[in-house]
């Protein structure tokens, strides 16, 4: 195992990272995990237990946040891999342990069940396990203590897609309430406070972790939805294609459907998965005036931050940024290729994303590529505007002009229309330490939307589209046409941007997949398919039954003719021998006479 052999176990440990190769070494891996308690205020010296510690990643970040951490783990291997996790760290005790077997006279400030409530059901022959391990929990906490549980919801809106189960593997399985009494089970919205009240936990705060709460970039809150202004649902459709564990085919479009999810006050009931805070009393639930979190942790240690959306003011949103690793703030301000510059707050900036526009146009059947360079147009509108307000008149005609350096950051995700349909630049951290190239900003653009769409309509010519000539011709119609020796200097150049942001491999990044095909087909298009597949073998198994019969037809002839062929036979057989019988006949009477008069 990696965590034995490194000598960096931090949360955001360049070591451990590397070793995240496929999912189950990403989920005990990576600095992502952390974030679903990051919301949470955990203090130094606050007694926490620790309820399913896995291999150690919450672990962790508890042990790191300075807290007393008794850590129980069911699995003897897994629990002496949390124990390697943190053997740096005193005030971690970890236990191999179930917690139906666990008995102490401490009482804790804190109790987290991060995926393991739906487990409780094969620990236990009782009828209501779930309740049982609930109220378990709530005799060990303090009187103001707080239970901070994480779990699938059963309702969420990707298994609606059509993706499976996380624990069984099947499509529905979860909707349908297929559940057996062994096997693990989630719960919807009302069925999990009801559970949670029963335990004695009646005060709850729901929060919704976004594309899940395995490895979450978005967290929001009860009270997102209550703010007209707070555009919640951008947080989530634009996580949604980070979820490693969302399959390649779905039903519809995620990024298409939360949009309208929120607009109708259903974004915390269709979640796809629930952090809730529960206690007997309200004193420690999260701030009621913070909307969300948005974390960038998939960074080098220096770079990571955290977004808190905050509605204090109660004529206006703030966006309030805190470094994740300030030991690190003297590293982040330089590099070779871009600098990283954090604000303290900002205003927070209502309206629609540009990067909404690209979405809708090339997420329906029968688009085309002019209209995916209609989205370039409006973007070179959108930069010209910005350029403009800040006294840099100029007028962009081709994809070799260059732009001020932290114009590199301003991509459509990064830019606001406003009700007016000014554009407004946001969330600009990074300045490249040269001129940037518009060509350059278009194609990081193309790339990271492209990253969003689970599903690119049916184009109207009926092409299949590589990527690389996708953008080529996208790039072509806008009127910014760049050679193939731009998109490679882009490439090679984003490259090495990224490796120094993400400490990852430049040669990650160098391989942009340009050959392979955008995706246009879903559930829907599938089904289509197989419907008319059955239809074209309908049609020729309704042709082999008539050939069948035509065959048994002439068959049939072949079998009466075959049958007068052989009476003709005979007959000719003989008729041609019927001279030779009388010839012999003669003979033989001849002989015979011949005999008698001797």
């Amino acid at each position: 195992m990696a965590i034995n052999s490194v000598s960096d176990l931090t949360v955001f440990s360049p070591e451990l990272r590397s070793h995240c190769v496929d999912w189950a070494s990403t989920y005990h891996l990576s600095s992502l995990r952390a974030n679903i308690l990051r919301p949470f205020q955990i203090n130094k010296g606050q007694d926490i237990l620790e309820i399913g510690a896995g291999c150690g990643a919450l672990s962790r970040y508890l042990g790191e946040c300075g807290a007393n951490v008794l850590a129980l783990e069911g699995s003897l291997r897994r629990s002496k891999t949390a124990r390697s996790r943190t053997r740096d760290l005193p005030n971690v005790t970890v236990v191999a342990e179930k917690l139906s077997d666990f008995r102490t006279e401490q009482r804790f400030d804190v109790i987290t069940l991060i995926g393991v409530l739906e487990y409780a059901g094969l620990y236990t022959a009782a009828e209501n396990p779930a309740g049982i391990m609930l109220a378990n929990v709530a005799s060990l906490l303090k009187p103001n203590g707080v239970v901070v549980l994480a779990i699938e919801n059963q309702l969420g809106l990707k298994y609606f897609a059509g993706a499976p189960e996380d624990h069984i593997g099947l499509p529905m399985y979860g909707l349908e309430g297929r559940y057996e009494k062994t096997q693990p089970r989630t719960y919807g919205r009302k069925a999990l406070s009801d559970l949670l009240a029963k335990a004695g936990l009646p005060v709850t705060s729901f929060l919704a972790p976004f594309p899940d709460y395995k490895l979450p970039i978005s967290i929001l809150s009860e009270n997102s939805s209550k703010y007209k202004d707070f555009d919640g649902a951008a947080l989530a459709w634009q996580s949604a294609r980070r979820d490693p564990q969302l399959p390649s085919l779905l039903g519809f479009a995620p990024e298409r459907v939360w949009p309208a999810v929120f607009r109708n006050g259903l974004g915390l009931e269709l979640a796809n998965s629930f952090l809730v805070v529960a206690s007997s009393q309200p004193t420690l639930l999260p701030d009621r005036s913070i909307l969300a979190w948005h974390y960038s942790a998939g960074r080098v240690p220096q770079y990571c931050r955290e977004a808190i959306f905050d509605a204090t003011d109660a004529d206006s949103i703030s966006v309030a940024y805190r470094m994740l690793y300030p030991e690190r703030s003297a590293d982040r301000t330089s590099g070779a290729w871009v600098r990283f510059e954090c604000p303290e707050t900002v205003r927070y900036t209502s309206g629609r994303l540009l990067s909404e526009v690209f979405i809708q146009a090339v997420s329906r059947d029968g688009w085309s590529i002019d209209d995916a360079a209609g989205f370039v147009r409006q973007y070179i509108e959108s930069v010209e505007t910005l350029l403009q307000a800040e006294g840099i008149v100029e007028t962009i005609s081709s994809a070799t002009d260059t732009l001020p350096g932290k114009y590199w950051d301003v991509i459509a995700q990064n830019i606001i229309l406003c009700d007016n349909g000014l554009p407004v630049m946001i969330d600009n951290e990074w300045t490249l330490n040269t001129d940037v190239e518009f060509g350059h900003c278009v194609l990081r653009s193309l790339l990271l939307l492209m990253a969003t769409v689970t599903r690119f309509g049916v184009p109207a010519n009926g092409r299949s589209y590589t990527r690389k000539a996708f953008i080529e011709g996208v790039f072509a119609t806008s009127g910014v046409a760049v050679s193939e020796t731009d998109i490679t200097r882009y490439i090679e150049l984003e490259a090495s941007i990224q490796a120094q942001i993400t400490g990852r491999p430049r040669s990650e990044f160098l391989d942009w997949s340009p050959h392979d095909l955008l995706t246009t087909r879903n559930l829907q298009t599938m089904v289509a398919e197989v419907d008319q597949i059955q239809l074209v073998a309908n049609e020729r198994l309704e042709i082999i039954e008539v050939l069948q019969a035509e065959l048994g037809r002439i068959q049939s002839i072949a079998k009466d003719q075959r049958e007068q062929i052989e009476a003709l036979r005979k007959s000719i057989s003989w008729k041609a021998t019927a001279p030779l019988r009388k010839l012999t006949t003669v003979l033989r009477n001849m002989l015979t006479s011949g005999r008698s008069s001797d």
